[in-house]
């Protein structure tokens, strides 16, 4: 029992590039979206369990968050690489998703192993991400969608506000 939420962040990270595939590749939307939501239900449950059952590893503090990251950036390359996603929330998604895996690496890899957790603003981005991302999928890229991606990026930002803020201020304590 102990290792299940970490298998399920594992075959979650080993999914994550049939997303593209079955998009891009074989234009196949609606596998993409069952792909997604599958990730979606995975990611909800292993944070459940890891909660719920006091399962949680230092192994799944790293994995969990990375494969979240992860499976952003597949779904907003397929979304760009399908024009159903613009270069400006392209570039902006990717500063952030990329800083906070950097950030979190150098925090992690330091003597006393450091991971931020994530906020309600960041799983609040993350499920409006994903459920924004589905809508585009099946209804292709317009106005609405646009406005959707808009707003998750808003919360995206305030999310990412406060774990520079936490960065700063864990890395500035440390170095005390």
């Amino acid at each position: 029992m102990k290792h299940i939420p970490n298998l399920l962040t594992i075959m979650r990270m080993l999914l994550i590039p049939f997303i593209p595939y079955m998009y891009i590749i074989h234009n196949n939307r609606f596998v993409s979206i069952i792909l997604i939501l599958f990730a979606a239900v995975s990611d909800f449950l292993d944070g459940y369990l890891a909660r719920r059952f006091h399962l949680i590893t230092e192994v799944g503090k790293v994995l969990d968050p990375l494969a979240d990251k992860l499976l952003l950036i597949a779904i907003i390359f397929s979304l760009f690489y399908t024009s159903n996603f613009s270069a400006l929330f392209l570039i902006a998604y990717l500063l952030i998703e990329i800083t906070m895996i950097v950030l979190g690496v150098m925090l992690y890899t330091r003597k006393r192993r450091v991971v931020i957790s994530s906020n309600i603003f960041g799983k609040i981005a993350t499920g409006l991400f994903l459920v924004t991302a589905v809508l585009s999928i099946w209804y292709g890229y317009n106005g609405y969608v646009a406005v959707l991606f808009a707003i998750t990026l808003l919360f995206k930002l305030i999310a990412f506000s406060s774990y520079i803020r936490h960065y700063f201020v864990t890395n500035t304590s440390r170095q005390r």
